[in-house]
């Protein structure tokens, strides 16, 4: 705000600068060319102010058009970014923020668990530090649940501005003061004038002059009502023989309300009508009273009339040009959010696949580290291991997340080194590959074997896993099976997971990975087995088809 104050002031600086500027010139002009002819003050007065109010009128005309040319500029240039450019910028900015955001608190903890089971190494008793990793792991998978439900909800939906409301002219204070200030010098030149030109003026006269003048109040307000008692008052004069003076508040009080008239967007037929009618009366009057400035006196109302209206077209054309510019601003801004929401999405999957494996890796590990001290120290010594290793595993993951670059592509060896850690951990592990599976499908069959496993370890601790990868040459069937309990698996470890949406954000972010690739995806108890998560993956250029059930018999690794 206090910026937006310091421009404004510099501006309006700036801008008494130039008008400044302008009268100086105006009156320097009027004095060279006034007394080069051996003319008095009182002409070099009026040719100033001639001058100066000419040149005010030009500035006037060439900054709207100005401003109208700067804002049909900025329209072009809105119409020439690609919305797709706008999108990806946003999408990086929103990934670096959400890195920052979330990926700092997790990295944080994980780099925590790793030295603390690293330093347990070295412990007589290992109990303290497995006690309090198993409660920073449940804190991590808290928080972890907390961000994702932040991720997942909709971003905020831009809603269709409300146009601002016409402001309607109303009455100031300090129009009135202009119209006493402007009716005090029309009496005083009604009074002046003649006196000076060899004769007295008649009261009428200073009366209808000092009325002309006072119209003014109105020229904000009312321009066509101020036009049209304006207008009256010059046929007043001239039919009661008591013409009105002409003088300096003639460019007040006629010029400028046919200024406002010509300028304003809002202009209505009364005000139409009462500047056509003005126009017309004060010429006629002063033709027949005053034919030595009758000429002047139209010239000026017909240059105020003209520059008005150059005004009035350059800001139409401003207005188009910022409503284009604004229309064009709302949609680079739709394209950029709906970017940002899928961003969201896709980094919400993301960080789930890589934290949520680790954290229930390790809270279980802790678990059993616990349980086996110190009955069994050579186990609890390889949870601690195990610990230790899965933190690492995970940083190393958060490491390949990609902000400005893509992700280091993996390979079928870091889906054989999961289930080895999976293995390490206690749960039993068979996988079978059968075939080669494609470099565009490893990241996802990745993603896919490392949330099942993870959902086993949570829901059906000590169930034997099966993995089963076969590359078919047309697709790609992934099936991952347990002998857990037959119960539906939400993936979310909190008690109501399955009562509220009946899938948590595992499962979910696991079904929109495989239909991004085209793929299909099922995840449900299979009787008499155990429960199964399956999907089959599209190769390149190639149709999907369904998921069938586990093989009764499979092989190992």
């Amino acid at each position: 705000m206090r910026s937006l104050r310091s421009y404004a002031d510099a501006m309006s600086r700036r801008q008494l600068v130039v008008v400044t500027g302008l009268v100086a010139g105006s009156v320097a002009a009027a004095a060279l060319l006034v007394f080069s002819e051996g003319s008095g003050p009182a002409e070099w007065l009026f040719g100033s102010v001639v001058l100066s109010l000419l040149a005010l009128v030009v500035r006037q005309g060439a900054s709207a058009w100005l401003r109208a040319r700067q804002e049909a500029a900025r329209a072009a240039a809105l119409t020439n970014v690609d919305p797709a450019a706008i999108a990806r910028q946003a999408v990086r900015e929103e990934r670096r923020r959400l890195a920052e955001d979330i990926g700092v608190h997790l990295r944080q903890t994980l780099v925590t668990v790793a030295e603390a089971a690293s330093a347990a190494r070295r412990l007589v008793d290992p109990t303290p530090v497995v006690r309090e990793i198993h409660q920073q792991a449940r804190q991590a998978a808290s928080e972890l649940r907390w961000q994702l439900g932040l991720l997942r909800e909709p971003g905020q939906t831009q809603q269709s501005p409300v146009p601002a409301p016409v402001a309607t002219p109303h009455w100031r204070a300090r129009d009135a003061i202009l119209g006493l200030f402007v009716a005090a010098v029309a009496v005083i030149e009604a009074i002046a004038y003649p006196r000076v030109e060899g004769f007295a003026g008649s009261v009428l006269s200073v009366g209808l002059t000092g009325l002309a003048g006072a119209t003014v109040v109105a020229w904000r307000a009312a321009p066509g009502l101020a036009a049209l008692a304006g207008g009256s008052l010059y046929l007043a004069g001239w039919v009661f023989d008591a013409p009105l003076v002409a003088g300096f508040w003639c460019f007040a009080a006629v010029c400028g309300v046919l200024w406002v008239i010509a300028a304003r967007a809002g202009s209505t037929t009364v005000d139409l009508c009462g500047g056509a009618f003005l126009i017309l009366s004060a010429g006629i009057a002063s033709w027949v009273s005053d034919p030595e400035n009758a000429g002047l006196l139209i010239g000026t109302m017909l240059l105020a009339v003209f520059g008005g209206l150059i005004v009035r077209l350059a800001r139409r054309w401003a207005r188009a040009a910022r409503a284009a510019a604004r229309e064009r601003e709302r949609e680079l801004a739709a394209a950029a959010q709906s970017a940002v929401d899928a961003e969201r999405g896709t980094f919400a999957r993301e960080i789930h696949d890589v934290v949520s494996h680790a954290v229930g890796v390790i809270a279980m590990q802790a678990a059993a580290a616990d349980v086996s001290w110190p009955a069994n120290p050579t186990a609890a010594w390889a949870s601690i291991d195990v610990i230790e290793d899965t933190a690492r595993s995970a940083l190393a993951e958060l490491d390949r997340l990609p902000t400005e670059t893509p992700a280091q592509q993996r390979t079928t060896a870091d889906i054989t080194a999961l289930v080895n850690r999976v293995r390490a951990a206690g749960t039993p592990v068979d996988l079978t590959l059968i075939g080669e599976i494609p470099p565009a499908l490893i990241d996802t069959v990745y993603r896919i074997v490392q949330e099942s496993l993870t959902n086993i370890i949570r829901h059906s601790p000590g169930a034997h896993a099966q993995v089963t990868i076969t590359q078919s040459g047309d697709q790609l069937d992934v099936r991952v099976c347990d002998t857990g309990p037959s119960a539906e698996r939400t993936g979310d470890s909190r008690p109501d997971a399955a009562a509220t949406s009946g899938r948590g954000y595992g499962l979910i972010g696991l079904g929109e990975r495989v239909e991004f690739a085209g793929g299909s995806f099922t995840a449900a108890a299979i009787p008499g087995v155990g429960f199964q998560v399956a999907a089959v993956l599209p190769s390149p250029t190639v149709p999907t088809a369904t998921a069938g059930a586990c093989p009764a018999t499979q092989g190992a690794e």
